[in-house]
């Protein structure tokens, strides 16, 4: 079998956004047609939320009007402020858990995101609203785009695909889920807020182009720009790409990935570097994102396969072999340390680096407590990865290796 997987990384910031309430002269309680037109308007459902609480709300929050909540993007803590509104209370969302109003705020930055830990049991989430602006940002640029695709949500992530790629995809998305969530503590598997890790999936070549577009265009409308590629733009260069990844979403070319498998291998990795992505922070190295993500597809599928950056040779084929490439690199005494892996890049990683940040996580990974602590001090800024790994693992870099080598050999 021939490993090889070709994607086009987009390293990105996210610009500061002010986002504020829509600003109405009518002063009577919301109509739920209301609320379905300021949707329509691309409202956010935090923003509609601010009216309600300022206006009160004239419907019952009965099972139809929840379903229309939620296919409008509300979250279930913002429909149970709903049913707080409709019950006659008042509301401040500047004290809610999770409500801040500022849809859209970088992880860390909006206040109470400490608070919204409390909403999801042990882990590091977003607040719920940013998850909702983050998806109403896809559902956007899905629209636009006029691919009509289905949105699946699950546990840990949303998909959206063609109805013969639903089929295909969603049964492993879930197993991976949940083999994931069963390994790896909540500090881990619980760093997405609940479906917030976005995986999109395209047939076609004018599909692709219009996706480019519209996905690019939706952020922009709220204030996030992306600079890549010629003049900053980079919608020329992914146009003729096989995919790329913001920090919340990845989008998968199909057409240029060749066979069913390829695209499957591809959603089970974003899933992983998603996850990875939030639970990992900002400072984390590119190695244990792309480390994991390569993890997660090997728990998918018996090996890994993905790299995501483009370069030139990129060839390692044959079944495990990756892991022969590394206990090769072992044998020849290119391993420089346990720590260097931590070092590369993915803009100039090769093959090889991939196959060794790949064995290096799982070694780790085999200690799930373990490689969860590291990766807590790496999120919260209390140590460089490399030194994260000698704390929680109570070893020098000597027996890490002895452990790593065996992992590779075994």
């Amino acid at each position: 079998m021939k490993c090889v997987r070709t994607w086009v990384v987009l390293v990105g910031m996210l610009l500061a956004m002010a986002v504020s309430a829509p600003a109405l002269a009518d002063d009577k309680p919301v109509a739920m047609s209301e609320v379905g037109r300021l949707i329509d308007q691309d409202q956010t459902p935090q923003e509609v939320l601010a009216v309600m609480a300022e206006r009160g709300v004239s419907f019952r929050v009965s099972k139809t009007a929840v379903k229309r909540l939620e296919k409008w993007g509300f979250t279930e803590a913002q429909i149970e402020l709903v049913r707080k509104i409709a019950a006659g209370e008042k509301i401040d969302l500047d004290s809610e858990p999770g409500h801040t109003g500022e849809e859209g705020a970088g992880e860390g930055e909006a206040d109470g995101a400490g608070e919204a830990k409390d909403a999801f049991g042990v882990g590091y989430p977003n607040p719920d609203d940013f998850h909702a602006a983050e998806q109403k940002r896809i559902e956007r640029a899905v629209k636009n785009a006029g691919i009509g695709y289905k949105r699946i949500e699950l546990t840990r992530c949303t998909i959206y695909c063609s109805e013969r790629r639903v089929r295909a995809l969603v049964p492993m998305l879930k197993k991976l889920e949940a083999d994931l969530i069963a390994k790896f503590p909540d500090s881990v598997t619980n760093a997405c807020s609940p479906k917030s890790a976005h995986i999109v999936v395209i047939d076609g070549v004018s599909e692709w182009r219009n996706w480019v577009q519209s996905c690019f265009d939706s952020y922009e409308k709220d204030g996030i720009r992306y600079s890549f590629g010629p003049e900053a733009d980079p919608r020329p260069q992914l146009v003729a790409g096989g995919g790329y990844m913001l920090p919340y979403a990845t989008a998968t070319h199909a057409d240029k990935l060749g066979n069913n498998e390829a695209v499957a291998r591809n959603v089970a990795y974003s899933l992983g570097h998603l996850m990875m992505g939030q639970a990992g922070g900002e400072g984390q190295p590119d190695g244990l994102q792309t480390g994991f993500g390569d993890l997660a597809e090997a728990m998918a599928h018996g090996t890994p396969s993905v790299m995501v950056y483009s370069y030139e040779k990129r060839e390692l084929e044959g079944e495990d072999a990756w892991k022969r490439t590394v206990a090769q690199l072992f044998k020849d005494k290119k391993i420089k340390g346990p720590a260097a892996p931590w070092t590369y890049e993915t803009s100039t990683m090769k093959p090889e680096h991939y196959a060794e940040v790949w064995s290096l996580v799982s070694t780790l990974a085999e200690a799930p407590e373990k490689f969860a602590e590291a990766v807590g001090m790496v999120r919260n800024k209390e140590a460089p990865m490399a030194d994260a790994v000698r704390k929680s693992y109570g070893m020098d870099d000597r027996k890490l290796m002895g452990i790593w080598h065996k992992w590779v050999n075994r």
